[in-house]
């Protein structure tokens, strides 16, 4: 699903998200990239995918929106539930990177998320590290320097 250009930009098309092969991300601990928007739409989103379950039932995802919001979800049984929400500290751009990001603490159990390396909110949670993860885009979106956190 995704385009490769410039070299080193995945570009991922309307309402597509990738899972990463899981035989690479074993073990990770938080996942980086920097993310575009690449057209002006009235209703985009773009985030990551974590802690997926074999059969895609269970996940977290962390989404930045045309709402204006960061948000983590939940999802039991294919079914996405707000757990935390938090207005975005300034509006998104077309054509400008952001970096996206969130790192948990497998002692204290803690997810922060961050958007430009700034701590955005924190959440206890209890990650397996066997589990998936991926990137979600609905619009037009760009990543690039992806890298997972061991």
């Amino acid at each position: 699903p995704a385009k490769i250009e410039n070299g080193n930009e995945m570009r991922l098309d309307r309402g597509q998200g990738m899972m990463m092969n899981p035989t690479k991300t074993e073990g990770a601990s938080g996942m980086t990239a920097k993310i575009r928007l690449n057209e002006p739409r009235q209703s985009w989103s773009f985030g990551f995918y974590f802690d997926v379950t074999d059969n895609d039932a269970e996940a977290k995802w962390v989404v930045v929106s045309s709402n204006g919001k960061i948000e983590l979800y939940d999802v039991n049984n294919r079914k996405a539930t707000v757990r935390q929400a938090v207005n975005l500290p300034a509006a998104v751009q077309v054509g400008k990177w952001v970096e996206l990001s969130w790192a948990a603490d497998k002692e204290t159990g803690e997810v922060v998320i961050y958007l430009d390396r700034q701590p955005v909110f924190a959440v206890k949670s209890v990650l397996d590290s066997k589990n998936a993860v991926g990137l979600s885009a609905e619009g037009d979106v760009s990543f690039k320097e992806l890298r997972l956190r061991k």
